[in-house]
């Protein structure tokens, strides 16, 4: 049987293929190496700077969500880059700068990451960075969201812990290592029915962060945090089962150690607390 014809796939060193009839080529004289590919340039950082991040407490890592923004240029980089770019091989020249000790991984919370692709992010960076990751909307997100970020139908695989463990704990810590900051569990905005029934999810986010492993000690330093959406989980009602439960899902709370736990809330107009 002849195989399936395989995809094209572009060629690691840029150079053209010869054709399978090619003659053999003269013995030519060697050629000079070929200087790397331009990466992103790191912008100059003055002394000034400098010194403020020498200041900063040893465990304060600032950062953003992100890395890829052309307004960047000279604050962060050394010339004008295009977002694709800068997508790509931005993270090194980010790393650079004296303030940015963190970045957070977005884009794992439109797909699950592997522990390989977290490993190349942590090979770009020095050993003091530390990432904040967000785990996939695959457990994190109640609803299953058109392209316009609609619901259109449950997510039966929300809060699964067994997903949650298999596609995001365990590869990021294989990954990323004791570069881990925090792993995140966004609770995406809850349709109404939910939110009527909020003790009862709040058992089920307790039961799913008191199932997750030990961070330690692959990542000592870092910590699981859980983002809420909806401003009802800090009502008067709700607020103090949500801390019991956490509290007895991962102590302590609120205190950055391998098991402890962050919890803030982005509501809806944008502020967090």
């Amino acid at each position: 049987m002849t195989p399936p014809p395989q995809p094209e796939q572009n060629a690691l060193f840029d150079e053209p293929l010869a054709p399978a009839d090619a003659p053999a080529a003269e013995p030519t004289a060697p050629r000079p190496a070929r200087r790397p590919r331009a990466g992103v340039e790191a912008t100059a950082v003055g002394d000034a700077t400098r010194t403020l991040a020498a200041a900063l407490p040893h465990g304060l890592h600032l950062g953003t969500s992100s890395w890829h923004f052309p307004g960047w240029a000279g604050l962060v980089w050394g010339g004008d880059y295009a977002e694709a770019t800068l997508s790509k091989h931005g993270l090194v020249a980010y790393a650079r700068h004296p303030l940015l000790r963190s970045v957070s991984l977005d884009r794992a919370f439109y797909r699950p990451l592997t522990a390989t692709q977290y490993a190349g992010y942590a090979a770009q960076v020095p050993a003091h960075f530390r990432f904040v990751v967000k785990a996939p909307a695959l457990v994190c997100d109640a609803q299953v969201r058109a392209e316009d970020g609609r619901g259109r139908a449950p997510n039966p695989a929300f809060l699964s812990t067994e997903l949650a463990i298999r596609q995001f704990v365990q590869p990021a810590l294989e990954g990323l290592g004791d570069k881990i900051g925090a792993l995140v569990f966004q609770i995406s905005p809850l349709p109404r029915h939910m939110l009527a029934r909020l003790p009862e999810l709040i058992d089920r986010i307790g039961a799913l962060l008191s199932a997750l492993p030990r961070l330690q000690p692959a990542a000592p330093g870092g910590v699981i945090a859980l983002e809420v959406r909806d401003a009802a989980f800090l009502a008067p009602e709700h607020a103090p089962h949500l801390a019991r439960t956490l509290r007895a899902a991962r102590p302590p709370a609120a205190t950055v150690s391998p098991r402890g736990l962050l919890v803030f809330s982005a509501i809806s107009d944008g502020t967090k607390s």
